[in-house]
């Protein structure tokens, strides 16, 4: 058995004979297998890394699934006059005559077992409302809203919520307006939105989602308005708005989207109003050639350094159009050909020096108010 000593020297003759080796041969192949060797051993690290992160994600959405399982629920009761009287006794306010509970900036964590809540009643109310909102609610029961089938509207922003679960509005066939903004939300599942048919409303702005699947608003065919602005989508599924015929708002400003599809909006052809500011595009999307509806359009995305001949030549019926705080330098006469309804363009805090043409000359209306170039 070779002791300590013997062993250190052999292998540190076999370093020595090693380096000797490199420096003499200086073998090109051995250099490339060597920096193959370290490329895979980085790769498999980066894939390591990549699958240590979606099991960590895994692993926080099943804890927040089980904490959405042990909240408690309040008591739900059939509409009446009863009800009513019962539902004042409680912690939110209650109203007979608008038929609507808020249980706003009451600091709940959450809900209220003591609650009563009267359940929809058709022939009572044509609205009934639920402001949930300003608490420090993380999480809700599937079974929460269960059996109040008028909901129309239901506002849970400003909470602490971090999981909501794909049965949660299950049965809300009546619910058109639905805030959920000011959250931590992260993900919904592709069926979350299934049983709410009839929502025309979402707001989704200021939560964690980093991706939405492209079957998310599948089944909201008459969806009007989406506010998905501050949060840290980096891309859109191409399919996302495919059934979303009838939308008129689209908001993803404020997010780190470095590309979108060119066929992001062929779906929607009376879109009116796009926010697309404060992301990581550095061209003009020409899927703009689908649209031709806009007044109102928002681009200012602070990368945007060129922008293509005619590439809003599809936006007749544009009115607004700000590309302030981009990196525009130069524009030609063809830049914004065919606008003829529009009446603002702001183009301030560009590096625009000289325009050598009108670039405006004959395309727009004489209600043209702003023209900016100022830095």
């Amino acid at each position: 058995m070779l002791s300590h000593v013997t062993l250190f020297t052999a292998l540190s003759l076999l370093l020595i004979a090693r380096r000797g080796f490199m420096q003499e041969s200086r073998d090109c192949d051995t250099l490339r297998i060597l920096n193959a060797s370290e490329m895979s051993i980085g790769e498999k690290l980066g894939q390591q890394t990549l699958i240590i992160h979606h099991l960590s994600k895994r692993l926080r959405l099943l804890e927040r699934r089980l904490k959405s399982v042990e909240q408690p629920i309040w008591v739900i009761r059939e509409g009446s006059n009863a009800s009513w009287i019962e539902c004042e006794r409680g912690p939110c306010q209650c109203d007979k005559i608008a038929r609507s509970i808020s249980c706003s900036g009451k600091y709940l964590n959450s809900l209220p077992i003591n609650q009563i809540v009267p359940s929809a009643v058709k022939k009572f109310f044509l609205t009934f409302s639920r402001d949930l909102s300003r608490n420090s609610l993380f999480a809700l029961n599937r079974d929460s809203f269960k059996g109040l089938r008028n909901l129309s509207e239901l506002l849970l922003s400003e909470n602490r919520l971090e999981y909501i679960s794909q049965d949660l509005f299950h049965g809300l066939k009546d619910l058109t307006y639905l805030k959920l903004s000011l959250n931590k939300i992260e993900h919904l599942h592709t069926r979350t939105f299934v049983s709410v048919k009839n929502l025309q409303i979402i707001d989704l702005h200021d939560n964690l989602f980093e991706d939405v699947h492209e079957n998310l608003l599948n089944s909201l065919e008459d969806l009007l308005i989406v506010d998905l602005s501050s949060n840290k989508l980096r891309k859109l599924p191409e399919n996302l708005l495919r059934n979303t015929t009838k939308l008129l708002e689209f908001n993803v400003s404020r997010n780190k989207i470095k590309d979108l599809k060119t066929d992001l909006f062929k779906y929607i052809p009376s879109l009116k109003r796009l926010q697309l500011d404060n992301n990581h595009l550095c061209n003009v999307p020409l899927s703009y050639y689908i649209i031709t509806n806009f007044f109102i359009h928002t681009i200012s995305l602070h990368t945007i350094a060129y922008i293509p001949d005619r590439v809003f030549g599809h936006l007749t019926n544009l009115q607004y159009l700000s590309m302030k705080s981009n990196k525009v330098s130069h524009i030609t006469d063809k830049s914004f050909e065919n606008l003829s309804s529009l009446i603002t363009l702001d183009l301030a805090m560009n590096n625009i020096r000289q325009v050598n043409n009108n670039p405006l000359e004959g395309n727009l209306s004489s209600y043209l108010m702003n023209f900016l170039f100022y830095r």
